[in-house]
């Protein structure tokens, strides 16, 4: 597939494998080639399903190849150019599984990049282009074009839909199946289809109606005038599947059958992730296959957030999820109906817990209210919507545990999203307000001082964690190890850029992964190795400045502001052995290029306007 790749990718080394290998073979084979050649700078592997990417995936990481490995697939997507046909959902499900592996693994995750049929130099030269290149992460090769995926809010089109919906919105049939209908989301359903227009419900699950509630469910479905019919089916069988539809031939089916089984992908089984997707995309598959002569008014798939942009532990739920968009995509692409709902989490009925919810709540996920979440429902129905998101998302608090490890191109089309991202997330650090802690360690001395900022560090992390003391954070003992996430890494930073006044990037804790580390770091950035507080005087300083300028001072306080200036360049400039040791500042009414005597700072801020000088400020201020 990839035959003259090397000419693009100097070095590529080729690694035979079987791909039915099991994962302990496959790692030793990998082991083994490793160790025989040149550190591996890359990895590209085109994988058969998900469970060969599991395999692969947890191979790599048992062998201790750290080098970033490339997902590649064909058919996963699509992007609208004549030639290409339409999706595969077992290939989208791939993605769905990158996803998920990006944020478990983002020190060793290339990314995903789906590639057409024929591969020619120019895919081969656009492959290698977004491999070395390393920002995209999320790719469709087509030719010399390149496209990359991005999740976009979806708008209201104008005029009636392909399919379905009237004027008046989307109008229940008589007939309609629910999978998974006895469960706590699939019950709220099929109350909402009866008050759609639904005068007959056909329900499934694995129990029948021996699931809990079932009976009561039944009996409330029929006071509001509907007849229901509950039967024991498990969708991921084809004949059961089919004897179900011989014997209620429906109008509309609503897929919300599934299971979870969350776990990290290097404790994941093959037969774990073959469970997953056989409740979901099994199943829809069985569902789609045996209704497409139906002319069917509403083919529902309810997918998951998880399956679009990925979900710490839930690789297997997200592939199940992605192929069920891709299902959809194939479908509206054959003329059939079809709508993904891309589900954030439902409140009510115990489908999320109370503490759940809180937690959820902390990492931007708002739990949406059953009523207001098939209000969306019923809006990608009336205007007949393909794949859609349906999710509250508080995207200033999700988005920074979400890219704390790694950044994510997919969402930075959303306006949410751009705002969250240049918001300013350590804002205390713009503050003048005094910090206790910089302030005690300033009076200290300077032998206590890293200690002293070590037990800061555990009390934070303490606190970040929920513990109740710090026994439980041992200087030497990783964070990763102690429970802290994308999530608690973030609040750890926020707090510490509050109490220093320093700018920490969220990927301090695993940057830094001890708090030994870690405070020896923070020691160091405040005081530069045991001088001074320089770095956090020269904030104050700095801060003190854009508050002069932000003032609109007159001219009094300029002429005194420039007179200080003049002072400090000075003095800084006495220290310096180089007369152009402060080359950085210069551009300011001319430069020392070695043609003539070197013009000291000073004296260019002697000569300079008052525009010139308060232009220098700022200059100095954005590069700070």
């Amino acid at each position: 597939m990839l035959d003259g790749i090397e000419e693009f990718l100097p070095g590529v080394e080729r690694i035979a494998y079987d791909p039915d290998a099991g994962r302990a073979e496959l790692g030793r084979v990998l082991s083994e080639a490793a160790a025989a050649g040149d550190p591996v700078v890359g990895v590209l592997f085109r994988p058969a399903d998900v469970t060969a990417s599991l395999t692969l995936v947890q191979a790599l990481g048992d062998a201790g190849v750290t080098a970033p490995m490339w997902q590649l697939t064909h058919g996963a997507v699509a992007v609208g150019t004549p030639s290409e046909g339409v999706v595969d959902p077992a290939q989208a499900a791939l993605w769905g599984f990158g996803r998920v592996a990006a944020l478990e693994h983002p020190d060793r995750w290339g990314g995903l990049v789906d590639l057409p049929e024929s591969v020619d130099r120019s895919v081969l030269a656009s492959l290698a282009a977004v491999v070395t290149d390393g920002v995209e992460d999320q790719v469709a090769v087509r030719g010399a074009d390149l496209f990359a995926r991005r999740l976009s809010h979806a708008p209201l089109p104008g005029g009636a839909p392909a399919w379905g919906p009237s004027a008046d919105g989307w109008r229940a049939p008589e007939r309609v199946l629910v999978t998974g209908g006895t469960g706590g989301v699939g019950a709220r359903v099929a109350r909402w289809l009866v008050g759609r227009g639904a005068s007959e419900l056909v329900l499934t699950s694995r129990r029948g109606i021996d699931a809990p509630g079932a009976a009561e469910l039944v009996a409330g479905l029929g006071e509001l005038g509907a007849r229901v019919v509950v039967e024991a089916c498990d969708t991921a069988d084809a004949e059961a599947v089919a004897g179900l539809l011989s014997r209620y031939p429906v109008d509309a089916v609503f897929h919300a059958a599934g299971v979870l089984d969350d776990d990290l992908i290097d404790r994941l089984t093959p037969e774990r992730v073959a469970a997953v997707l056989a409740a979901k995309a099994v199943g829809a598959g069985h569902l789609d296959a045996l209704t497409r002569d139906l002319d069917l008014s509403a083919f529902v798939v309810f997918s998951s957030i998880a399956g679009v942009w990925g979900s710490g532990g839930q690789s297997a739920y997200a592939a199940a999820n992605a192929h069920l968009d891709a299902l959809v995509e194939r479908r509206r692409a054959r003329g059939l109906a079809g709508t993904a709902v891309a589900w954030g989490p439902w409140g009510g009925g115990g489908m999320v817990s109370e503490q759940g919810a809180a937690e959820l709540v902390r990492r931007g996920l708002r739990v949406m209210d059953p009523e207001r979440a098939l209000t969306g429902l019923g809006r990608a129905l009336d205007v007949g919507d393909a794949t859609v998101v349906v999710a509250d998302v508080d995207w200033e608090k999700f988005l920074a545990p979400f890219t704390a490890r790694r950044p994510s191109p997919l969402l930075s089309a959303l306006p949410e999203a751009r705002a969250a991202a240049t918001a300013p997330g350590d804002a205390e650090t713009a503050s003048d307000a005094p910090r206790p802690l910089v302030e005690k360690l300033t009076a200290a001395p300077a032998e206590a001082r890293l200690q002293l900022v070590q037990d800061h560090v555990r009390s934070v992390a303490a606190t970040a964690l929920g513990f109740d003391g710090v026994s439980g954070v041992e200087p030497t003992k990783a964070f990763r190890e102690m429970g802290f996430d994308s999530l608690t890494a973030v609040e750890l930073r926020d707090q510490l850029n509050a109490d220093t006044g320093l700018r920490l990037p969220t990927t301090l804790v695993f940057d830094h992964p001890t708090p030994a580390d870690l405070a020896r770091h923070l020691t160091g950035e405040l005081f530069g190795g045991g001088q001074a507080n320089a770095t956090a005087l020269l904030a104050q300083m700095e801060n003190a400045v854009a508050r002069i300028i932000g003032s609109d001072p007159g001219q009094d306080v300029r002429i005194l502001l420039k007179a200080r200036l003049k002072a400090f360049l000075t003095e800084v400039e006495d220290l310096e052995s180089d007369p152009d040791g402060l080359n950085g500042l210069n551009g300011l009414n001319g430069a020392d290029d070695g043609t003539g005597p070197a013009v000291s700072m000073a004296d260019r801020l002697d000569d300079a306007t008052d525009e010139e000088l308060f232009d220098f400020i700022s200059r100095q201020l954005d590069q700070s």
